[in-house]
């Protein structure tokens, strides 16, 4: 049927319903909606009533408004086929409805293509006949009117159903005819296998099994359906089946021969004789073949995945007694295996011929699924491209198993995944300790744990760095660890005789488009652990549906690892790999962009997180102009949140585009002076300290005297935070020199503020009291609400520190009651104020009166997501309960001080945690006469040994 445009519209039932105006398919609705319009389709074009679609769609049982609804979905369907359609397709008839005549189906071209088949067997044309058959059977698309309710869809799928398994039969019949009897028997067998009491597919699968030599087993499937039948009808096979069974024991067809002894192939790898670690996807793998689950194990060029699977399949080989079967595909050449050569050799392996190996790849598969056919045979497919390499190589029939490998996730129906990452350090310790020799390996432990951190625990690595070591008894490990050291020739020495990591790599990047490439290469300027789709969109100047696609086909490719959903990563040496491609690809001038870029995006994000923490301040307002807009933030635990996700890798990114020439500075300073700000571990990392240090470095001249005060600040900050005041005083003598020269307000108020909070923990309680009125003053004249509330509460320390209790609880108790009016508690300035109260109030000795305003500042870090602020406050909770006189309520607080602390990765705040445990304990095995247990002291280089007095000290966090 055609409309007045002369378009044609066509439905689908042949699968799920689906209705097409031209090439444009039209939404059909709810499931309901659809089954009505299914039944019009199906009666083409002949009015069926209303009383008919309620009773087709509900059967004994409408619901009371059953006529209502049904003009509802045809009202709807009108709306769906168009304005000017409407009332051309579907049409009012008497009391029902029905179609325009003439509609084009699937169902009709079905029909007509089984009648031309027919025609042409009839007529003697076997070949034209299976040709038109194929086509006509490829029309179904999945289980008739899938997912449609009612007796009539029900009844309707059964009916089609056994339309389809007819033209089946037919087709198989012509298979038969045709010669192709050993292609059929696979096919038939499933067939068997899914309609275990059908006589005609016995039939079919007995000629075809006794026309392929199989005699034997034509006759046992004889007697396997004739014990089905008694035992679940209780009668005989009919006469048609009978008289078969009767030719077939007259003997084999003349001529046919005695079938040739089947051929046991046994083609694995040799076993990996020092194969280390790997335990639990040893065990997942060996347990599914051992199921017969096939596996599929993916992962990364240079992983281990043909050393696991080799492995395993030596382990399993006895439980497939019909052989074992291998080929490389070369999933990663640019020119992979060809399915139909690999079978045309499995088919040799298996006993057939040369000159008897079926010329089509179609036939060759079926040939290969019946040969094997409960044979109980391994297919080892190694170093697979995708799925559709290896559809024609998976053996059919129950017993049977399959071992897949691939860089690629593979996704094939049915099979186990096991993704393969690089092992842990113990097992890669294992595995150099194997090859190079235990007493070498135990002598130089350090220096070993050095090369495997370089090799970034590739096994592929591991290996030739052992095998280099092997044949070089004279070099010491670390010797290695050296050489290994510098980035820029690591690749170059993970390379013995042929074997090579960067070639490895290669093989991957050649098999890439032109637009993968270049992500693959551009991407490589990410520091950082990860990296989400935003960045990489950032990094390639491309909308994110574009670069998430880019990304994803990387991933597929083997190049980059997705750890969870949306954040990946390269390998350290697939990086390295990547970065030399870019040198060698790229512009220098098109790198240094894409790393702006990436900048640009982490500094408009990091505004809007700091907008979200801190809505009353106007550092945001005063950043540098910025070309992305970055992502929003909704809530100031988001922002946090984001922040402590990817502070690493925002550190990282500052540091190395400060080290590249041709990035501006000053967004780099910028980005990781809010950063510093905003950072839920306190800043106390030594990531800060060294991009701060690269950004000074490069802001020598008087040009960049705005980075360079932005990085001292930072410089400043790090300081304070593991404990050097003198270094961290320099630090802000020099931000506020530059500050002043270059007249920014706002940092001069920051390096005021800090000194005074230097001077504060230091004891200098008037310098302190100066630098904090002059910073208070700025602020207010700014109009920024933070920097004068975190002025204000520092003051009332100092005021106390003075001897002025009760100026210093007033100043306390004005700053939260400004904190409370400009909108609500807040983030960081809010919880600051809470904190400096409740510690004015301790040192009063209104301990009681501190404990709820730390409380009330803990509830108030949890909501907004500060963990760093949220164990600082818990540490002083803890404190203030053993000082109560409260021990049990101290280890509590204490225990969650120190659970959060290590969360952020705060050794200062842990260390303080530790140390209250302790003491709270020692408290309560007083009281009962006991001996306090022991808990083990903070390991590893960041122990610090914490003060006890003042309350307050654990937790300052240096300058806004």
């Amino acid at each position: 049927m055609t409309d007045e445009s002369g378009t044609e519209w066509r439905f689908e039932v042949l699968g799920p319903l689906r209705a097409w105006r031209g090439d444009a398919e039209i939404p059909l609705g709810s499931p309901q909606q659809r089954s009505v319009l299914a039944m019009l389709v199906l009666r083409e074009g002949t009015p069926v009533s209303i009383g008919d679609l309620v009773d087709g769609l509900w059967g004994e049982a409408p619901p009371a408004h059953a006529v209502a609804a049904l003009r509802t979905y045809v009202g709807r369907l009108r709306a769906a086929f168009g304005h000017r359609a409407r009332d051309r397709v579907l049409v009012s008839a008497g009391s029902g409805y029905r179609l325009a005549p003439g509609l084009h189906t699937d169902l009709g071209d079905f029909t007509r293509e089984l009648a031309d088949a027919e025609a042409a067997r009839t007529s003697g044309d076997p070949a034209g006949a299976h040709a038109i058959l194929l086509a006509a059977l490829a029309r179904w698309r999945d289980e008739p009117l899938a997912g449609l309710p009612g007796p009539y869809a029900r009844a309707q799928r059964a009916r089609l159903a056994e339309h389809r398994l007819a033209a089946l039969a037919t087709r198989l019949e012509v298979d038969l005819t045709l010669g192709r009897h050993a292609e059929a028997v696979a096919e038939l067998t499933e067939l068997v296998r899914r309609h275990p009491l059908r006589e005609h597919w016995y039939a079919l699968l007995m000629r075809a099994l006794h026309e392929s030599g199989r005699h034997e087993e034509a006759l046992a499937r004889y007697a396997e359906l004739r014990d089905a039948l008694d035992r679940e009808l209780g009668c005989e096979p009919g006469e048609d089946l009978r008289a078969l069974h009767a030719r077939l024991l007259a003997g084999p067809t003349p001529g046919a021969g005695e079938r040739p002894p089947r051929a046991v192939p046994a083609q694995l790898p040799a076993d990996i004789t020092d194969f280390a670690g790997r335990a639990r996807q040893t065990a997942t793998v060996r347990a599914a073949l051992t199921a017969g689950i096939p596996v599929a194990i993916s992962g990364t060029g240079g992983v281990g995945k043909t050393a696991l699977a080799v492995h395993v399949a030596h382990a399993v080989r006895t439980r497939f007694p019909g052989g074992q079967l291998y080929a490389d595909l070369g999933g990663a050449e640019p020119q992979p295996a060809a399915p139909a050569e690999v079978l045309a050799e499995f088919l040799h392996a298996l006993g057939v011929p040369r000159a008897e190996i079926p010329a089509a790849a179609r036939d060759r598969s079926a040939t290969f699924k019946s040969l094997v056919d409960g044979r109980k045979v391994l297919v080892f497919l190694d170093n697979a491209r995708d799925v559709e390499q290896i559809e024609s190589l998976l053996p059919g029939g129950e017993g049977n198993g399959v071992l897949l490998t691939g860089r690629a996730p593979l996704t094939a129906p049915g099979f186990r995944p096991v993704p393969l990452g690089t092992p842990p350090p113990e097992e890669a310790l294992s595995l150099l300790t194997g090859l190079v020799g235990e007493l070498r390996v135990g002598a130089e432990r350090p220096a070993a744990l050095k090369v495997l951190s370089a090799c970034g625990f590739l096994p592929l690595a591991i290996r030739i760095i052992g095998a280099r070591l092997a044949s070089r008894p004279s070099w010491t490990i670390a010797s290695l660890a050296e050489r290994l050291a510098g980035e820029r020739r690591r690749l170059r020495e993970l390379r013995i005789a042929d074997l090579a990591v960067e070639t490895t790599f290669e093989l991957g990047y050649t098999r890439l488009e032109s637009a993968q490439r270049r992500a693959f290469r551009l991407l490589s300027v990410i520091d950082g652990a990860r990296f989400s789709p935003p960045a990489a969109a950032a990094v390639l100047d491309v909308p994110e549906d574009t670069a998430l696609a880019l990304v994803e086909s990387l991933v597929d490719a083997g190049l980059l690892e997705e750890p969870t959903p949306k954040e990946y990563r390269f390998h350290n040496l697939v990086k390295l790999y990547a970065r030399q491609r870019g040198e060698a690809e790229d512009e220098t001038a098109e790198r240094s962009a894409a790393l702006t870029r990436l900048v640009d995006f982490a500094l408009a994000t990091t505004r809007n997180a700091y907008r979200a923490v801190e809505p009353e301040g106007v550092l945001a307002d005063r950043l540098g102009p910025t070309t992305s807009p970055g992502l929003p933030f909704a809530r100031a635990k988001d922002a946090y949140r984001w922040v402590t996700v990817w502070r690493a890798a925002l550190v990282a990114t500052v540091r190395r585009a400060a080290e590249n020439p041709g990035c501006p500075l000053l967004p780099s300073a910028e980005l990781l002076f809010v950063v510093c700000l905003l950072a839920d571990d306190g800043a106390a990392s030594r990531d800060f300290a060294r991009a701060g240090r690269a950004i000074a470095r490069r802001a020598e001249g008087p040009e960049e005297k705005a980075s360079a005060a932005r990085a001292h600040v930072v410089l400043g900050r790090v300081a304070a935070e593991h404990g050097y005041p003198r270094q961290a005083e320099e630090e802000r003598v020099r931000a506020l020199r530059l500050s002043r020269e270059i007249d920014d307000r706002l940092l001069i108020a920051t390096c005021t503020l800090a000194s005074g909070i230097i001077a504060l923990e230091t004891g200098r309680h008037a310098e302190a009291s100066a630098a904090l009125d002059e910073a208070l003053a700025v602020y207010r004249a700014l109009g920024d609400r933070p920097g004068e509330l975190y002025s204000l509460v520092y003051r009332a320390r100092a005021q106390l520190g003075a001897g002025n209790a009760a100026d210093g609880l007033a100043t306390a108790e004005r700053a939260v009651r400004v904190s409370r009016a400009c909108g609500g508690p807040g983030g960081l300035t809010a919880h600051t104020a809470l904190d400096q109260l409740g510690t004015v109030l301790a040192e009063l000795g209104r301990t009681d009166d501190a404990i709820e305003v730390h409380r009330e500042s803990l509830r108030l870090a949890r909501r907004n997501g500060g963990a760093a602020h949220e164990a600082a406050t818990l540490v002083r909770l803890a404190e203030l309960s053993l000082r109560a006189g409260r021990p049990g309520e101290a280890m509590d607080y204490a225990r969650q001080a120190s659970l959060t602390s290590q969360r952020v990765e705060h050794a200062r705040l842990k260390a303080f945690a530790l140390d209250l445990r302790r003491r709270a304990m020692a408290v309560l095995a007083a009281r009962g006469g006991r001996r306090a247990p022991a808990i083990p002291a903070q390991s590893g280089t960041d122990r610090h040994e914490p003060e006890r007095e003042p309350l307050g000290r654990c937790g300052g966090c240096g300058a806004r």
